[in-house]
């Protein structure tokens, strides 16, 4: 009787499908070693299942998990994880980093580039949760995401195959680092296609990335490394517009109320945080077609760029690879059976429990309810709830919001909030 009740106690987060006020998601530190996890979004206060607002960056530990409690409207939701030479010091990761620096993330402005993303948007009844794992601002850690309800698909990236050890020498993040701590998207990388009216690289005004003039000119197939590495990730975002290729498989659908595990080097595969290899065992991969190599000097940072989004603007699942930071939203978090402890530094690191994670219930590899196949989004009938004329996902705009400074910025037309969804059902 006693061990069917401990065993009972260490599967119930993931069997927890819903808190009063919200959804959980469950953060499982699979990467053999204590990570620096952080949360960004939109929506009402993200909390703790113990009660009051957790913070928007924390560590955690080897084995270790923390439940969040998402609000049921928590919009451009993203999790990602500060790394790249953090040499256990937070304030020395170079990926991920938040505005600030360190530890002071702040639940509405995103990482700066080149770290796997989990990214959310709760639709509520109507239209259900959209959910994915990205690289598409560059890779860290896989990662995978295991909805509760077993008829939706579990979104993945780098779960099969260790990316790091597959990564081109042109894309190897941070830039001249003697380690391979991350593969970056060719964008932030300076690597874009010729023949497309630019000479020189600039992050905010580059065409393969589907920015500022070239909002018709973006590229919708033959994505530098798009061949390369989407096999890699076949269960996740690879390039902007990986969301209308014929049967996508980059963003992910699911009833709301449903509850989702988050788990952190999933598959076993750690070498972004644990075994990076060495820049010398890049491998040369076949970009396809015929590219450019700028300096990689580009301006991103923080969501993918430096400007400011419109509030209307950025993920419809939280995948805006350009938009943030967007207007505060009260960040509160919630987390189970692990507790914070917060210290009185400038910038508090909370430690948390070595709660060790046990594996979710398995779920159906079928794809999930009301899912996106052939671009066709749950409405059916070839409405595609964030694109006007009814053209396809995937363009970018500038934002409405930007300045004169900012002319360049682009925003992603094809991941916008749910608010945008409803306004043109």
């Amino acid at each position: 009787m006693l061990t069917t009740l401990v065993l009972a106690l260490l599967i119930l987060p993931a069997l927890q499908t819903q808190v009063s006020g919200g959804r959980t998601i469950h953060v499982v530190n699979s990467c053999g070693s204590n990570v620096y996890p952080a949360y960004a979004g939109k929506g009402d206060q993200v909390t703790l299942s113990s009660g009051g607002v957790a913070p928007p960056a924390w560590e955690l530990a080897a084995g270790g998990t923390t439940d969040l409690i998402v609000p049921d409207n928590w919009e451009s939701g993203r999790i990602w994880l500060r790394s790249g030479e953090c040499n256990g010091n937070v304030e020395k990761c170079k990926i991920g980093a938040c505005v600030g620096g360190g530890n002071n993330c702040d639940g509405k402005a995103y990482g700066s580039l080149g770290a796997t993303i989990a990214e959310f948007g709760m639709g509520g009844a109507e239209y259900g949760d959209f959910y994915d794992v990205s690289m598409v601002e560059g890779f860290t850690v896989s990662m995978s995401i295991t909805p509760s309800t077993s008829s939706c698909t579990v979104a993945s990236c780098g779960a099969e195959t260790d990316i790091l050890r597959q990564c081109d020498p042109r894309l190897v993040w941070p830039k001249g680092s003697d380690q391979i701590w991350g593969c970056a998207a060719a964008c932030s990388a300076g690597i874009f296609y010729l023949g497309q009216g630019v000479t020189t690289f600039d992050w905010q005004d580059c065409p393969s990335c589907c920015n500022g003039a070239y909002l018709y000119n973006c590229p919708a197939s033959n994505f530098p490394f798009y061949d390369v590495y989407k096999p890699m990730c076949k269960m996740g975002y690879v390039f902007a517009k990986d969301d209308v290729v014929p049967n996508q498989t980059a963003v992910l659908n699911c009833p709301s109320g449903a509850s989702y595990t988050l788990e952190l080097c999933a598959g076993g595969i750690k070498s972004g945080i644990t075994d990076p290899p060495s820049s010398s065992e890049a491998v040369t991969q076949d970009p396809g077609g015929e590219i450019n190599i700028g300096d990689g000097s580009g301006s991103g940072g923080g969501g993918g760029g430096a400007s400011k989004g419109s509030s209307a603007m950025g993920g419809g699942g939280g995948i805006s690879t350009s938009g943030g930071p967007f207007p505060a939203p009260s960040p509160s978090s919630s987390n189970h059976q692990v507790g914070f402890s917060m210290t009185s530094q400038a910038d508090p690191l909370p430690s948390l429990s070595t709660t060790v994670y046990q594996p979710p219930v398995p779920v159906s590899s079928e794809t999930g309810w009301g899912g996106w196949g052939n671009g066709n989004h749950h409405g059916g009938n070839g409405h595609h709830h964030w694109q006007t004329g009814g053209q396809h996902l995937g363009a970018w705009e500038q934002s409405p919001s930007a300045s004169a400074s900012e002319a360049k910025h682009c925003t992603p037309k094809s991941k916008r909030g749910i608010e945008k969804q409803r306004q043109n059902t």
